[in-house]
């Protein structure tokens, strides 16, 4: 495997400097940023929920972070942010995606599994803090 690197710039704290380089390891190494776990900043949350604009993926967030290591099933959480289909909830939950790349992150700060939105402890924990400022 060849890798040329001309030029990176990252711009942030130096905790958010650590997040994004470790994204990068972890794509050259082929882990993802739950598998590392810990990656996840109470700093690194509040910007980035700070970036999340709009107002059924915030609430989509929230709601996965409170749910506990069980998640929630696909089809409560499209109803709980009143939305009539799990396609509706994929296109709300676009803009995390968006968000995640901007920053420079590996992954979301969720999984689905078997129709199941999870999140990791320590990325709900930072998440439930960073909602709560706003």
């Amino acid at each position: 495997m060849e890798i040329e690197l001309q030029a990176i710039r990252i711009v942030g704290t130096k905790e958010e400097l650590v997040a994004a380089l470790r994204g990068v390891l972890a794509v050259l190494e082929g882990t993802t940023q739950a598998e590392r776990g810990g990656a996840w900043t109470p700093e690194l949350a509040r910007r980035f929920w700070s970036e999340v604009q709009a107002p059924i993926a915030r609430e989509a967030l929230r709601l996965i972070a409170e749910a506990g290591p069980d998640g929630i099933l696909n089809t409560d959480l499209a109803r709980a942010v009143g939305v009539d289909s799990e396609l509706r909830l994929a296109g709300a939950l676009a803009s995390v995606g968006f968000v995640q790349r901007r920053m420079g992150l590996a992954t979301k700060p969720y999984t689905v599994q078997r129709r199941r939105y999870k999140m990791p402890e320590a990325v709900a924990e930072a998440i439930r803090e960073a909602a709560k400022g706003g």
